[in-house]
């Protein structure tokens, strides 16, 4: 079988995968006008409209400036727009607010380490995705999104044997998140490659495909 390489694009961090609905509610028990409109741009991101979307975040953050959902979730749309820099600065912003919810943390944590992996801070990547998996969220998605963007981060590093175990430790965890899914399967099939364990990354690169990816089906085996 003729080696392959995944394009360094392939294995960068993923910088989001699912946005965070508003938690808390208004004193009367409904969600307050901020929390209103965080969950409103979730359904403009998932209906394709990120524009839309990261105007009703915003209007969320003006209406409730502690809303850390809103912050993460524009932070994810930031990335979609590739605006990187602007995503770190809301992320970092979320941290900074010292959310209660580990989950929220988490997620924020990952999602800084996807941002500074788009700008090339890999060291600063894998510091902020081993954070995010120390915090032990229990949800499955986050956690998947930590290891594989570790997995990203330790590949670019050179650190490939490392690379390959914190991408099957994602898919050991079979998130609901395909696209997190299919980017474990691209990680681990780019370190096996580098490893010379050619069959390994080969099966690697197919399932990816299997599952979506785009990038994995256009390479040739």
């Amino acid at each position: 079988m003729k080696r392959f390489i995944i394009p360094v694009i392939a294995v960068l961090v993923i910088a989001g995968a699912a946005l965070a609905e508003g938690c808390g509610a208004s004193s009367d028990g409904g969600l307050t006008e901020a929390q209103q409109r965080n969950n409103d741009g979730i359904e403009a991101d998932e209906a394709g409209r990120p524009e839309a979307a990261f105007a009703l975040f915003t209007e969320a953050i003006e209406l409730d400036p502690a809303l850390v959902e809103a912050y993460v979730n524009r932070a994810l749309v930031l990335v979609e727009l590739g605006r990187f820099d602007e995503s770190l600065d809301d992320v970092t912003n979320a941290i900074e607010l010292e959310p209660g919810d580990v989950n929220v943390l988490a997620r924020a944590y990952a999602v800084r380490s996807g941002a500074l992996g788009a700008l090339g801070r890999f060291d600063e990547s894998l510091d902020d995705a081993t954070k995010a998996i120390e915090l032990e969220p229990s949800d499955v998605n986050v956690l998947a999104q930590a290891y594989g963007n570790r997995s990203g981060a330790l590949a670019v590093l050179g650190r490939f044997d490392e690379s390959a175990d914190a991408a099957t430790k994602a898919i050991e965890l079979e998130p609901s998140n395909v696209t997190l899914l299919a980017q474990a399967h691209v990680n681990r099939s780019r370190a096996l490659a580098e490893l010379g364990r050619l069959d390994e990354a080969e099966a690697d690169r197919a399932k990816a495909c299997e599952l979506g990816s785009m990038k994995a089906c256009d390479l040739v085996p």
